[in-house]
């Protein structure tokens, strides 16, 4: 199964927890603070009001690599790239590249939407 950049990733039964994750683009891990593979690409996903990261897309595009509340992370764009902080926890800090699918402004902004606005239907929960 291949991850399609702008939309909804389908998942088999026995994995509910992923049902109407929507994929906003995919993006080569460069570094930070997350136990990710420097190198790999990933899905950027948006699954209610959560984070997620899936992947790599090359192993395995249905495993979830990384989860965060959205409320508790800040997106910024800067150039090509997208950086994912978050101030409170583990202090994460992900830069992404090579960007597939939404850019860093258009992700930027996904990524501060209250789930509602930015699927434009209700929030589930």
């Amino acid at each position: 199964m291949g991850v399609l950049a702008g939309g909804t990733v389908a998942r088999p039964a026995e994995l509910h927890s992923l049902e109407a994750t929507d994929v906003l683009a995919t993006g080569v891990y460069f570094g930070g603070t997350a136990r990710l593979i420097v190198g790999s690409r990933y899905a950027i996903a948006r699954h209610s009001t959560q984070l997620r990261l899936l992947g790599p897309v090359d192993r395995d595009p249905a495993i979830v690599a990384l989860e965060r509340p959205l409320s508790a992370v800040t997106a910024t764009a800067i150039g090509d790239r997208l950086i994912i902080s978050e101030a409170r926890g583990d202090r994460l800090a992900i830069a992404l590249g090579a960007l597939a699918g939404a850019n860093g402004p258009q992700l930027e902004l996904e990524l501060s939407l209250p789930a509602e606005r930015a699927s434009g239907r209700p929030a589930s929960g």
